[in-house]
């Protein structure tokens, strides 16, 4: 009886030992062949070397338009030269409106115009996991920038406070095309690092997107809000104080859209 039952279950297990390999024989000759990832393609693929495209800024400071050009050095990675003009203000002023609709931005003492020049470098991320209607990249630049600062008000009195005719003579807010004979320039340096998309499958045409930081720096500094303020001196009697100091640094989040074509 002991012989039997052994043999029953010898005979089960090999009836069972044959059903797993024929299942998994079933499931190894069902699977398709692995087909590799195409090439990933880049502008060189179709003769491209050179890009010029219109960029558009959007930031803390306000709008900046300008061009970039894009060189191609490799399949994977391009140089780029980038040529702006941006605005740059303190980001603690608030801008309000008077009964006239007059812009008022207290505080303010100079308006700046910047124009920086980056050259920079960009190169594609994960080509061979995402396909090429999605390029992602990433890319850093820096040069100089060249600052023209020129006064917001007409300070009639030299006492560097924009006096609204509370205690002096009222002085008249410049309109943005107003004062530049009494400005001046300031040279400094300017750096960029973002992460961003080239966009479509047609090389030839560029439309990208790009999120990162966006910095200026002047060693000399720039007067942004008023140096001085009134106060109260010895028997009440009014006295000026200093105020704001100049800004050296200016750093900012950053969105840049840019639009052009290849050849």
């Amino acid at each position: 009886m002991t012989q039997k039952i052994k043999f029953s279950v010898f005979l089960l297990l090999m009836i069972f030992a044959g059903f797993i390999g024929q299942a998994l024989a079933q499931k190894v000759g069902s699977e398709p062949e692995t087909v590799p990832l195409p090439e990933p393609k880049s502008p060189l693929s179709y003769g491209y070397h050179n890009g010029l495209g219109f960029n558009l800024m959007i930031n803390n400071f306000g709008f900046g338009i300008g061009g970039q050009y894009r060189k191609v050095l490799t399949p994977m990675s391009e140089m780029t030269l980038d040529l702006h003009i941006t605005g740059l203000r303190n980001v603690t002023e608030q801008t309000f409106y008077d009964f006239f609709g007059q812009q008022i931005i207290p505080n303010k003492y100079n308006r700046v115009l910047s124009f920086p020049l980056m050259i920079g470098f960009k190169h594609r991320l994960f080509a061979q996991k995402i396909e090429d209607n999605f390029r992602i990249y990433a890319a850093a630049a820096g040069g100089p920038t060249l600052a023209f600062i020129y006064p917001y008000f007409k300070d009639f009195n030299q006492n560097h406070i924009r006096d609204d005719g509370t205690y002096a003579q009222y002085e008249p807010i410049n309109d943005i095309f107003s004062g530049w004979k009494d400005g001046h320039s300031e040279v400094g340096g300017v750096g960029k690092v973002v992460m961003g998309v080239d966009f479509g499958s047609k090389f030839k045409n560029i439309t990208s997107v790009e999120f990162g930081f966006y910095f200026q720096y002047f060693p000399k500094g720039i007067q942004m809000l008023e140096p001085r303020k009134y106060a109260a001196g010895t028997n009440n009697q009014l006295i000026t104080v200093p105020a704001a100091s100049k800004q050296k640094y200016f750093g900012t989040p950053l969105i840049s859209l840019v639009f052009g074509g290849m050849w």
